[in-house]
């Protein structure tokens, strides 16, 4: 996510870079299956690039958006691309959403590092006939987080302001 509260220079740099390169990404809350920028290795450079958020389901009805941590090396989805294909996803910050009693979202939160401008989350991509796609890696939430994400899961919207 890249927003309007968070007028990050770093932010804006990289929307720049992309700018220049003719790469577009969605600012605001960036949702599965949109563009986002990714920061990956390229014979062993950081380079910026664009990548679609999700990998394809098995059946192609939607995006896979985050993996475990705790079990990313051992999904057959997910193995080769955490030992090839790391990236890191810049952003200002995540949603995630209270639930009532039945499960139902309720409040959105905004999420981000006190004392700075940007979060940088761990990701791994693909490569397929549709382009390259990364998927978040996530593990279990914090203090910070647990008492409004609870058995969520994940979280699914980014924000930016790139």
């Amino acid at each position: 996510m890249f927003t309007s509260e968070h007028e990050a220079d770093e932010a804006i740099r990289i929307l720049a870079e992309l700018h220049i390169r003719e790469m577009t990404v969605k600012t605001g809350e960036i949702f599965p299956a949109n563009n986002a920028p990714v920061l990956s290795l390229t014979d062993g450079k950081p380079t910026l690039d664009v990548m679609k958020w999700g990998f394809p389901k098995w059946d192609g009805k939607g995006v896979i958006t985050n993996s475990r941590s705790e079990t990313v090396a051992e999904k057959k989805m997910f193995a080769k691309a955490l030992i090839e294909r790391r990236c890191v996803i810049p952003s200002t910050g995540f949603f995630e959403w209270s639930r009532d009693d039945k499960g139902k979202a309720r409040d959105k939160y905004l999420f981000n590092v006190a004392g700075t401008q940007m979060l940088y989350m761990a990701a791994v991509y693909s490569v397929s006939e549709d382009g390259r796609q990364f998927v978040i890696i996530t593990r279990e939430a914090n203090g910070s987080v647990s008492d409004i994400h609870q058995n969520c899961g994940k979280f699914n919207r980014l924000t930016t302001r790139l």
